[in-house]
């Protein structure tokens, strides 16, 4: 009975259909005449619908006369009024000039524009690297907003602290394939060919559902320059100086050599052959550094040690489209560095704090590290669909002269990703393989481990909101298994062309690395312990973000305000102990070791501007950035481990010895502080602090360029970092201090680590300065000056940081 009171409605339906108008359009490019997909139609500002893969779009109007506009991600916007139309049309599009205008590849796998995300994302474009000093990807990416490196560990927005020899929560990407060991969890900086850069993307925040384990605080991805047909070739040479510190007594050197130096040279060329587009390049780089020691042998004769860096790095890329399949596209890049590095881990003493507390007994690391990663992509524009097929061969050997020693450790990574382009949405499926060899006399036999995942996401446009949904499940099996789901969602939602709101939760986790669960070695006086009964560390990463864009002819401002929380589980973090058995130098058996310590909290916001303003000869860049964390145990008496069996032998030894009385061995464990929590390890558990954090951390990098000269600045200030390892402030290190150590008489060195921190509590503050000047047509100068006004600064317990920094560098481009 209710059908025939349907049939008016479906014959008004149907007349209303008919009585529209149908117009066909088809969209082109005006330089090369082909089809663009996925270009925006608009009618009087509203959003109708998409080009398909052939640039067609259909319009059902009321009218012949309409207000249309085009737009999309890589070409300029075209607004028309057309009237009485009656043939289809065919619309062409300007490519645009990127600029101005932000693209990201790293958070959908796809370009898209910066203000469309539903995740924060910084991007730090190759001309900056380049005036930087290009032989350290670190230091350029230790400028970007929310990011701090220490001791080549990278965390974002205070995910982790320090934690030496941990693996890394933040996943480093070269042309979006992990360039992290999978053995040693470390970043593999070196290898990176920082004069080889076209852009670097950072994400914050969980990522794991696109890019897996470590990407549990976000991602570095560093894209690699393209080459062109034709041919180009850059030589460059620098040389630097080291100042003598402020506090004379910091420079061991003054007495007998000149300042600490730093050279090298780089060169690099790219072409083309026929079908093949290639680029290689050569590095060298020596660093004396500003640590060191002079040590006398018997005949009186001084040694001088230098804790320097010295590398040789050589990388060949290769690209190949075929001519008889303009689909299909081949590449190959790779890598190789002989790499030699002096670490002295802690300083001597506050006095000292340029000399290796270990004197002599200095760690020296070697190593040969080859990276190989082809990549096969196969487009079909009729089907909408992309396929690629992504490895990586990373091997590292720390011992590659070494006849006794074997510690030689590689990482297959391989990844399958499919792409499937529709009218207004984007779906990637894919799986991950990776492989993961540890060849080492420092283990009690060789390890081997696999990692499979299957991971997906889907990218929808529906009118003003563009929103995402994620998974992905991994496993992990080395000796033991570690498998984890992971979700993510995210949503962007356009107000109009200025205003942008953003939400987005993602889950992320991060597998125990190999050196983590069972590499140990001495750091002089302090060993670094493993950890086979470490579990996975997981957790999520939460934001709400507003991003106001202000575009005008010859200037882009962006302005973006975030609140986020991150909350991570069973959190992997060094705790200090007396972990192993005595040794030579270490007769306590005292050290670092790996544990999960617990759930833990981090909130926080985010403030930046960045700005780029073209004016006749003038282009003027300025990045303005503020974030404020807070980082906290959210179960400060949970006991996560313990030291007691340890404690009692040595309290046996104490007794037997008569170093103490009997009478206080009842207090021992709550001086020595054997049962392991946030409040028992912490120097200052006042308001639940995470080791190792800071609260507050501002950057402005300004840049201005006229005609052929360049100046720029960088400055930096971070707040006071309020809680580290009690063991840092003990007896252990400071002889003032009464407790465990000093009763045994077990001070390892008087490094006066608790009274150096209180000169830094406000915080540090410097400035880095850069000048850069073309001139003859082909060549360049520049000057760079690191921390310009001489402060001295700590970059973690027993760190400090280098005096001022000069360096001059030559170019010539051809």
């Amino acid at each position: 009975m209710m059908v025939k009171y349907l049939y008016p409605f479906i014959f008004l339906l149907t007349c209303n259909l008919y009585s529209q108008i149908q117009i066909i359009g088809q969209v082109k490019n005006y330089i090369n005449d082909t089809p663009i997909i996925n270009a925006e139609v608009f009618i009087d500002n509203d959003l109708i619908t998409y080009s398909d893969s052939k640039g067609f779009f259909e319009l059902y109007l009321d009218s012949r006369n309409f207000n249309l506009k085009l737009k999309h991600i890589s070409y300029e916007n075209l607004s028309k009024y057309f009237s009485n139309v009656n043939d289809t049309l065919i619309l062409f599009l300007n490519p645009k000039n990127f600029e101005l205008e932000t693209i990201t590849v790293s958070t959908n796998k796809f370009e898209k524009k910066i203000e469309d995300l539903s995740i924060s994302l910084d991007v730090i474009k190759g001309n900056y690297i380049y005036n930087q000093h290009n032989y350290n990807i670190e230091n350029s990416i230790s400028q970007a907003p929310s990011v701090n490196i220490i001791d080549g560990q990278i965390n974002i927005r205070g995910g982790s602290g320090w934690s030496y020899g941990a693996g890394s929560r933040v996943l480093v990407l070269l042309d979006g394939i992990s360039i992290i060991n999978s053995v040693t969890g470390a970043v593999q900086w070196e290898l990176i060919p920082a004069e080889n850069i076209e852009r670097i993307e950072i994400i914050k925040g969980a990522s794991s559902v696109i890019f897996g384990s470590s990407a549990l605080n976000g991602i570095v991805n560093i894209i690699s320059k393209k080459s062109t047909e034709i041919p180009k070739t850059n030589f460059s040479s620098y040389y630097g100086q080291y100042s003598k510190a402020k506090r004379n007594s910091l420079n061991w050197w003054k007495d007998y050599v000149d300042n600490p130096k730093q050279y090298g040279f780089n060169f690099n060329h790219s072409s083309k052959i026929k079908g093949f587009y290639y680029n290689f390049g050569l590095q060298f780089h020596k660093d004396f550094g500003y640590m060191g020691l002079i040590s006398t042998n018997i005949d009186t004769s001084l040694n001088i040690h230098h804790l320097g860096e010295e590398r040789l790095r050589i990388y060949f890329n290769l690209e190949h489209k075929s001519k008889k399949n303009p689909n299909i596209n081949f590449e190959l890049k790779s890598s190789f560095m002989d790499f030699q590095e002096e670490d002295g881990f802690l300083y001597k003493s506050n006095i000292n704090g340029y000399s290796p507390f270990s004197n002599e007994n200095y760690s020296t690391f070697q190593s040969r590290e080859i990276n190989l990663a082809p990549k096969f992509e196969y487009s079909n524009s009729e089907r909408d669909i992309k396929l690629s097929i992504s490895s990586r061969f990373l091997n590292t050997n720390f011992e590659p002269n070494s006849k006794d020693k074997i510690n030689n450790y590689s990482t297959i990574y391989s990844e399958y990703l499919i792409q499937k382009f529709l009218k207004n949405a984007t779906l990637n499926i894919g799986l991950n393989y990776n492989h993961i060899i540890g060849i080492s006399n420092s283990f009690t036999n060789n390890k081997f481990g696999n990692n499979y995942s299957f991971f997906s996401q889907y990218d929808k446009n529906i009118g003003r909101i563009k929103f995402n949904l994620g998974m992905r499940y991994e496993e992990y099996n080395i000796g033991k298994k570690y498998g984890k789901p992971v979700l993510r969602s995210g949503l962007n939602y356009s107000f109009n062309e200025k205003n942008f709101f953003r939400a987005s939760i993602g889950q992320g986790y991060r597998f125990p690395s190999l050196f983590e669960l069972y590499y140990q070695r001495d750091a002089g006086q302090i060993s670094i312990f493993s950890n086979e009964d470490l579990k996975s560390e997981s957790g999520y990463s939460a934001e709400l973000g507003y991003k106001y864009k202000i575009q005008k002819k010859n200037s882009i401002t962006y302005l973006d305000l975030c609140i986020y929380q991150m909350r991570y589980y069973d959190m992997i973090e060094l705790s200090f102990g007396l972990w192993g058995d005595s040794t030579r130098l270490n007769p306590l058996g005292i050290g670092l070791k790996p544990i999960n310590i617990g759930d833990t909290k981090i909130s926080g916001f985010d403030f930046s501007v960045n700005s780029n303003f073209k004016f006749d000869n003038i282009n003027f860049t300025t990045r303005l950035s503020y974030t404020y964390s807070l980082p906290k145990s959210v179960n400060p008496n949970y006991v996560y481990g313990n030291f007691n069996d340890r404690l009692e032998s040595l309290v046996e030894n104490l007794l037997s010895d008569g170093n103490i009385p009997s009478s206080i061995t009842s207090i021992i464990p709550q001086l020595a502080r054997s049962e392991l929590s946030y409040f028992s390890t912490s120097s200052n558990p006042n308001n639940n602090i995470l080791k190792y954090r800071y609260n507050h951390l501002a950057k402005l990098d300004f840049e201005i360029n006229y005609k052929k000269l360049t100046i720029g600045t960088h400055m930096r200030y971070n707040s006071f970092m309020k809680n580290i390892d009690w063991l840092f402030e003990s007896g252990a290190f400071n002889s003032e201090i009464l407790d465990i150590f000093t009763l045994a008489n077990a001070n390892i060195e008087d490094m006066g680590i608790k009274l150096s921190r209180k000169k830094f509590k406000r915080g540090d503050f410097f400035i880095n300065f850069r000048l850069y000047y073309h001139f003859l047509e082909n060549y360049s100068i520049q000057i760079l000056v690191e921390n310009i006004l001489n402060r001295e600064y700590q970059l973690r317990p027993g760190s400090i940081g280098a005096p001022r920094f000069y360096s001059l560098r030559i170019s010539g481009d051809f």
